[in-house]
């Protein structure tokens, strides 16, 4: 038993250098939740914000923080659209690959067909979102 003891910890002395990739790993997680709360936040605002028409129709309600709701409301009502147009294109050219390696793998006759048209779909999303 302490013979298995011994050699367990050498085996996870010399394993310890492979880790080193992985040291970044928390900041980068933290950055990744924050880019997420900043998301939600985005979409949110999207979809919450109330009706700013008001500065046509009373002269009281002509403030610098309409003008700059309305702006910021464009700009992200232009970043959506270009983001779901991005996407809309990634799931094409995912779907496109997906086709082209089923009809691969059936020509071919390898096992675990599904597995592998599935992962070829989720793979090319997944490759499109480390762009962003």
């Amino acid at each position: 038993m302490d013979s298995l003891k011994e050699e367990a910890s050498k085996f996870a002395r010399s394993q310890a250098s492979n880790l080193g990739p992985f040291r970044g790993f928390r900041a980068r997680g933290h950055h990744a939740f924050i880019y997420l709360l900043v998301g939600f936040v985005v979409a949110i605002g999207l979809f919450l914000i109330p009706n700013w028409n008001c500065m046509t129709r009373r002269p009281a309600c002509r403030t610098i923080y309409i003008p700059s709701v309305a702006r910021n409301q464009h700009r992200f009502a232009t970043f959506y659209r270009s983001f779901a147009m991005v996407m809309n294109a990634q799931i094409s050219i995912s779907a496109i690959n997906t086709v082209l390696t089923s009809a691969f793998v059936l020509c071919m006759g390898l096992p675990h067909f599904v597995v592998a048209v599935g992962l070829t779909f989720l793979c090319g999303l997944f490759r499109s979102s480390a762009i962003f």
